[in-house]
């Protein structure tokens, strides 16, 4: 993964290291970097993110926490902002319905209307360029700044080409889809799609259809925040060949929890972007919601597997500062991890 150094700062209020200083850290600490580059007044470095940490390090977000813990510096409390209300109306929301709750363990859906989607302001493009990706419009941009900062895809149809409701359903056979790059595709059943009631719109965590793709001519949106199952997006990717930023975080199996979170902050950014869009009512199919889970262990063992002597307080204070919640009781520490960290189970 890319990572620029001025979007980490974004993340802290007293300044970072110099960057080749973080770079270091990261690579004694954390992932290898395997290449420096200097892009204008930024610096990116490519993170070489192994699977068994890449459901929340795949975002800046994530080398954010990562850097914190490393030097020490907090992290602004209020970096994304208060989550903003959904807007209230008398209208029902969008219905969605899933119909394989292992396959679809979470499906966000809110209405955004009054746009004039246009070319992105310069920090977007910049920020957006630096990390390698080409600029396409306001929403795609912004979608894809919110996946690059918190780790989760985000996907947008044009709601004025959308027939009916949204189906978050298996392919039928032979089902076909254009792309987004005009390329048609032909399903199986194995395949996960998000259909309307004429067919399928996109490939599930994989690929947008370009039946309801977002252009210049866009004024109504459909915002999707979901959470797929990890081996169906892998299986269909790599059948079609269509292995990508979102397929990549998917596979890795990123926390349910994310895509609130996504949805909130691509809503916060939307009213900086297009102040004159009406946020409407926000669906959210979430049938087993992600629940805490803890670890015990013995300050004595990690000792003994560091080889050094570390008191309880220094394990505490790490643990902490990696958002962990931390309790000691009869010369054990059970740790409460963040919904994201999936590899803190044992």
């Amino acid at each position: 993964m890319k990572v620029s150094y001025n979007w980490l700062q974004k993340y802290f209020a007293e300044p970072l290291p110099a960057a080749e200083e973080l770079t270091n850290l990261l690579t004694a600490h954390t992932f290898e970097v395997e290449e420096v580059v200097k892009k204008g007044d930024d610096t990116v470095f490519e993170a070489k993110v192994l699977p068994d940490r890449a459901h929340y390090l795949l975002s800046h977000k994530g080398v954010a926490r990562e850097v914190s813990v490393i030097t020490g510096l907090p992290l602004l409390d209020d970096v994304h902002g208060p989550k903003p209300a959904p807007f209230v109306s008398d209208e029902a929301g969008m219905k969605v319905s899933v119909a394989d709750s292992k396959m679809c363990r979470r499906y966000i859906a809110q209405e955004i209307s009054n746009l004039e989607v246009g070319e992105s302001p310069a920090w977007l493009k910049t920020a957006l360029t630096n990390v390698g990706q080409k600029s396409i419009n306001t929403i795609v941009d912004l979608g894809n700044y919110v996946m690059f900062d918190v780790g989760q895809p985000l996907h947008a149809f044009d709601a004025d080409k959308v027939k009916g409701n949204i189906h978050v359903r298996q392919a039928r056979p032979e089902e076909k889809i254009i792309l987004l790059t005009g390329e048609e595709t032909t399903l199986t059943a194995s395949d996960l799609v998000i259909a309307d009631e004429e067919g399928a719109l996109a490939i599930a965590g994989t690929k947008g259809g370009k039946r309801a793709g977002v252009t210049s001519e866009t004024t109504r949106l459909i915002l999707e925040a979901a959470n797929f199952e990890p081996t169906t997006v892998r299986k269909t990717s790599t059948r079609l060949n269509l292995r990508n930023d979102s397929s990549k975080r998917f596979e890795n199996e990123i926390s349910p929890a994310l895509a609130e979170e996504a949805r909130a902050k691509f809503i916060e950014l939307l009213k900086v972007v297009h102040p004159e869009a009406k946020i409407g009512l926000v669906t959210d199919y979430y049938p087993a919601p992600v629940s805490p889970w803890t670890v015990t262990v013995s300050p004595k063992n990690i000792a003994a597997r560091v080889g050094v002597a570390v008191t309880d307080k220094d394990i505490t204070q790490t643990l902490e500062s990696m958002g962990c919640q931390v309790t000691s009781s009869n010369d054990k520490l059970t740790v409460t991890p963040p919904l994201d960290r999936y590899d803190i189970v044992i």
